[in-house]
């Protein structure tokens, strides 16, 4: 049975990383022929701006407690998930939800659905398509939508202020880490800690560029 639930584990994890990152290479390949688009001058590690990553970074955060504490009040169900227990399943979820997911999520829906729409429809709406279908892709129950949601829109706004998928990569990055985390950390301690090394964060770099 243990054997069973392992394979189990394996397989849909690989068909994911599979899917996730054909799917990706053919939405990069696409956004080159017909439109022209290269995603490397999207992907700019060099021109990260750490204070502005950490505005976002913290908005984020904010905006994903304020929403979990919403579906409590409104006693909507958990949106709590069932992650792995061992430490292969750690690592392999760490793989998948913190590298994987981060980077193809973002060309795909981010980048190659945001481009494809935003041909037909203005800036916002646009937004709001990509971010609906993002949230819903990922659909638990109704909670989960409304919490994808509104952290979907903050992560497509780093990307519309600076044309650089590296923001929201990260930001997704942090946001799947809890799923990784949660197996080491007090989950609901979590954003909190996040929120404190923004802060911390934000002080250093402001006080170093004061100073120069």
């Amino acid at each position: 049975m243990l054997d069973q639930i392992i394979n189990n584990f394996i397989f849909s994890r690989l068909l994911y990383i599979v899917i996730v990152t054909l799917i990706g290479f053919a939405v990069i390949n696409d956004l080159k022929k017909k439109d022209k688009i290269e995603i490397k001058e999207y992907l700019n590690i060099k021109k990260i701006d750490i204070t502005l990553l950490l505005k976002y970074l913290f908005l984020s955060s904010i905006v994903r407690i304020l929403l979990e504490q919403l579906v409590i009040f409104l006693n909507t169900p958990s949106t709590d998930i069932q992650v792995p227990l061992n430490i292969f399943e750690i690592i392999t979820e760490f793989i998948m939800s913190c590298i994987f997911a981060p980077i193809f999520e973002e060309i795909i829906f981010r980048f190659g659905l945001y481009k494809k729409l935003n041909k037909k429809l203005n800036i916002y709406i646009s937004i709001l398509a990509t971010s609906l279908v993002f949230a819903f892709i990922h659909f638990y129950n109704i909670d989960g939508v409304i919490i994808l949601l509104g952290i979907s829109l903050i992560w497509h706004h780093s990307f519309y202020k600076t044309n650089n998928l590296v923001y929201p990569i990260v930001l997704h990055f942090f946001h799947n880490l809890y799923a990784v985390d949660d197996n080491l950390l007090n989950y609901s301690n979590y954003w909190y800690i996040l929120l404190t090394i923004c802060i911390i964060g934000y002080i250093v770099t402001i006080t170093k560029k004061q100073k120069n």
